[in-house]
């Protein structure tokens, strides 16, 4: 009995390695980066120069993934049990192929998963994350929507391939919605603004939601005048005209609709 066990697993070891052969290969071919398109969806008008309060956000653009999808099962990796819920959004990576990812991070969630159909069968058979928790000046810094490019974590096998349908319609959740809010308006150490994406982190104790925002580079006028193109967003800029004492004058030109990036 126990010589024909020994026989039996003689067998198996070359099939097993041959399945860790073909995830070590299809590992090795996804891509250690992800980007993913987004578009601008609406921007506001071009306009004179118009005073910006302190810390008054300013509407400037709506901005939405490119391709979006869902998933039809829900995504376990092979290791582990926590599973990417079925209708989670994900939207293609112009890096790689077969490769899709989160727009965003889902509430509750430290990083955004990635997943990559690894021999274009149509089905998705691995899994990565981008992290979204960085340490920066002894402060926590966190990515709430997947823009640029981001480095991925080692992909991982699933435990059983997914399948994931296109979007009719974008929702609201998966959209940035991006304003400028003036930080600090003297030029002492610099004049300084925000563009930032406010992102819905989920629910409160008393159910109100939570609302975080997600901030590109800081922009700096270090003379208190000048023009600076707007961070992570096509073709936009500032112009810093004056500041008073807690406002500033300022020219914006919005990035076009319809441009991607």
């Amino acid at each position: 009995m126990i010589s024909r066990l020994v026989g039996t697993a003689r067998l198996l070891l070359p099939a097993l390695a041959g399945i860790a052969a073909v995830s070590a290969n299809a590992q090795a071919n996804l891509p250690p980066e992800v980007k993913i398109s987004w578009q601008i969806v609406a921007a506001v008008e071009p306009q004179l120069a118009f005073d910006i309060a302190k810390n008054k956000p300013y509407s400037v653009a709506t901005a939405q993934p490119l391709g979006l999808l869902a998933l039809e099962q829900p995504a376990v990796r092979a290791k582990g049990s926590s599973a990417i819920p079925a209708g989670a959004l994900f939207a293609p990576s112009i890096i790689g192929t077969g490769v899709i990812c989160e727009p965003g991070r889902r509430p509750g969630q430290d990083t955004i998963s990635c997943l990559a159909d690894s021999d274009s069968d149509g089905r998705f058979d691995h899994s990565s994350k981008v992290q979204t928790r960085f340490i920066e000046w002894d402060s926590m810094t966190k990515i709430g929507f997947l823009v640029d490019v981001n480095p991925v974590s080692p992909w991982q096998p699933l435990g059983s391939p997914v399948t994931a349908a296109p979007v009719a319609e974008v929702p609201a959740t998966a959209k940035m919605n991006i304003e400028l809010t003036l930080t600090w308006p003297k030029s002492g150490r610099g004049t300084r603004f925000n563009l930032c994406a406010m992102k819905n982190e989920g629910k409160d104790v008393w159910g109100g939601n939570i609302m975080t925002p997600f901030c590109a580079p800081e922009l700096t006028f270090p003379g208190g005048r000048g023009q600076q193109q707007l961070a992570n967003l096509p073709g936009g800029s500032l112009t810093l005209v004056s500041i008073g004492k807690s406002s500033a004058r300022i020219l914006l030109d919005p990035p076009k609709v319809g441009t991607t990036y």
